[in-house]
């Protein structure tokens, strides 16, 4: 599957500004349980610089949502086709 950067950057844009509405539900909603599995999971030196050396915040910062976003839809696009049709803008 050919997915654009423009409209991976889009995509990444919406999840990171938690604008699920303009996804599909269950897609949106499988996509973010593994962007807060890696949140919560990862080690600690990755995640520490989406929070600038502060307290790790109980949901992923919105840096880490768009880099974990571009980085999955960027390697893996065909496991995530139903999220990216799903995408109404």
């Amino acid at each position: 599957m050919e997915i654009s950067n423009e409209k991976i950057n889009q995509i990444a844009e919406a999840i990171a500004n938690k604008n699920h509405q303009v996804f599909s539900n269950r897609e949106y909603d499988k996509f973010t349980d593994g962007l807060f599995w890696a949140w919560e999971n990862w080690a600690n030196d990755v995640i520490e610089s989406y929070h600038k050396g502060f307290e790790k915040p109980e949901e992923p910062t919105h840096e880490f949502r768009l880099q974990y976003t571009q980085d999955v839809l960027s390697n893996v696009p065909e496991e995530w086709q139903e999220l990216i049709e799903s995408f109404n803008q």
